[in-house]
């Protein structure tokens, strides 16, 4: 950012954590990513330190880990009980995450044909840890497993009545190889490909 916009943002954050920690938060040393410009006094009383390194690779702050622990100034633990008890209530009254899990099955059908997709790269893909994607399909009810075999179901029974090939519907849903696809076809319908074909026309 330069000298000037390096020096005001970790002065500014600096300022912040007073603020949010008390008064007595103090910068054991300061890192900035420009050259020293010589006369360093405002800068160090700004920050609380004379421990400024100059022409580092980024801007640092480095402080004591206890004020890690602190509370912050504003914390009212009366206020945050009552906000925790009402998100409580309102978790219980939310409706099924079915517009989770239909994000989740768009975006196991984007990845399908690379292969049946991993819960690493479905969570990666939703911005979350796969522990919280698997915490969150527990709460519905599922699993990666569960909504990557209903959404092959849903779609192998359509692609099957479009006249699709075997060959094609096997490597849309992500399948290795045509005996696994028709055996897993079988278990969701009952019947092949063209035997569904066949009883769609008949209907």
């Amino acid at each position: 950012m330069g000298r000037h916009g390096n020096e005001f943002f970790l002065a500014w954050f600096v300022r912040q954590f007073r603020g949010l920690l008390g008064a007595d938060f103090t910068v054991l040393r300061a890192r900035f990513a420009h050259p020293s410009p010589g006369e360093t006094g405002p800068l160090a009383a700004a920050l609380g330190t004379g421990a400024l390194e100059m022409g580092c690779e980024h801007n640092a702050l480095v402080f004591a880990r206890s004020f890690l622990e602190r509370s912050l100034a504003s914390a009212d633990p009366v206020l945050l009980s009552i906000l925790e008890r009402e998100a409580d209530r309102a978790l219980g009254d939310r409706p099924s995450d079915n517009r989770f899990l239909g994000e989740v099955r768009r975006r196991m059908r984007d990845r399908l044909a690379d292969g049946p997709p991993s819960m690493e790269a479905i969570a990666a893909d939703l911005r979350m840890s796969p522990r919280t994607l698997q915490r969150r399909l527990g709460d519905a009810g599922t699993s990666v497993s569960g909504v990557l075999d209903d959404l092959r179901s849903e779609l192998a029974t359509s692609l099957a009545r479009e006249g699709r090939t075997v060959a094609e519907m096997t490597y849309l849903l992500g399948y290795a190889e045509t005996r696994a696809f028709v055996r897993a076809f079988r278990r969701w319908t009952g019947t092949t490909p063209r035997g569904l074909r066949e009883s769609a026309g008949a209907a």
